[in-house]
């Protein structure tokens, strides 16, 4: 006799029954209690705002990130959880069309050699294949039918950057793998790190994540990095994601927040041995398949990227330290996930 919905949902943890109930599909579940960062006075028991002033002014890093397409920092809208002390939230502080770059980033520049990809786990590629350029040929109604495209940029599901992630051993591997990390990501993030009060912040290490409409990410600790006092960031870009942010144990109901394309989460102090999870991508409006944000933008063209990239040394502390698997001085390792949700048919 099969268990009734009371007796299987009583052998769930809070933070499992949450999980499941974002997830279901069908009947869809109820987002009223939702947290969304867009309107944060209906939300004011749970969210407070974060005084990014606080750490001191930021002119040379707010001149970096004008540069990049982010609004100047008094118009970021910046919160904190009361609950998870360390989450701090930023909600889309993107210029429209600015996120553009960094998705064309994702999509065809972090998938090349010699970051690492899931496709090489089980598949021998050459150098010159071009994982982009796979998925436009498929897509492609005047390219020659009788042509066997293999679809490489479909079944793409993470990039490692940096410091490479050995996901069977769950670790990193070190410096016996590694690649340049992007100038312009670490630029980036160290500049957003800095203003949010992570003085030594130094990126060293990143996982791209790419999600279909279908995807999910099961309850999960991030606690691989060598230093874990650390701050984690997570951009995302495209689809609206449903994010669970539990606590230490899966016993901790967990808080769900809208995660929209453009917004920035960092995981920090306390919140770096959470549980998060994120149960579901919800599909866009037929009238609106990309969402708001994802026109073009001057950043299309690299020109001032590359510019913004040579101030590096001048405009951020750097620590170059290394791991301890060198045996000399611990290093500050951050993960520093991007996040893509699209939807299964696009067009870039």
């Amino acid at each position: 006799m099969a268990a009734s919905t009371d007796e299987v949902a009583s052998d769930m943890d809070p933070f499992k029954l949450q999980y499941k109930k974002y997830k279901r599909r069908k009947p869809p579940p109820d987002l009223s209690e939702v947290v969304d960062f867009s309107e944060p006075d209906r939300f004011k028991e749970k969210i407070e705002k974060f005084d990014i002033f606080k750490n001191g002014k930021f002119h040379k890093e707010e001149a970096v990130l004008t540069r990049f397409g982010l609004k100047p920092l008094d118009e970021w809208k910046v919160y904190n959880m009361k609950e998870s002390p360390g989450f701090i939230f930023i909600a889309n502080p993107f210029c429209n069309g600015y996120q553009r770059y960094w998705v064309k980033r994702c999509l065809k520049d972090f998938p090349k050699r010699p970051n690492m990809r899931n496709l090489d786990l089980y598949m021998q590629l050459l150098d010159e294949d071009d994982i982009w350029e796979s998925g436009e040929k498929k897509r492609d109604p005047s390219s020659d039918p009788s042509e066997e495209v293999a679809d490489l940029l479909s079944k793409l599901r993470w990039v490692t950057l940096g410091y490479h992630y050995n996901w069977s051993k769950k670790k990193y591997y070190g410096s016996e793998i590694q690649s340049q990390f992007p100038d312009d990501l670490q630029l980036l993030t160290n500049c957003i790190a800095k203003v949010l009060g992570f003085s030594y912040y130094h990126a060293e290490a990143g996982i791209v994540n790419y999600y279909n409409m279908s995807s999910t990410l099961g309850g999960h600790v991030d606690e691989a990095e060598f230093d874990m006092s650390a701050p984690l960031l997570s951009f995302s870009f495209g689809q609206t994601a449903l994010y669970l942010q539990g606590g230490k144990t899966r016993s901790t109901k967990p808080e769900a927040v809208f995660l929209r394309s453009g917004d920035i989460m960092i995981m920090s102090g306390d919140t770096r041995w959470c549980y998060h999870a994120v149960p579901r991508i919800l599909p866009p409006a037929k009238s609106k398949p990309i969402p708001d944000g994802l026109q073009m933008s001057p950043l299309d063209s690299s020109a001032c990227v590359n510019e913004t990239s040579t101030s590096i040394g001048q405009t951020v502390t750097h620590t170059n330290e290394t791991p301890p698997s060198i045996g000399q001085t611990v290093m500050h390792t951050n993960e520093t996930p991007l996040i893509i949700y699209w939807p299964d048919s696009y067009a870039y």
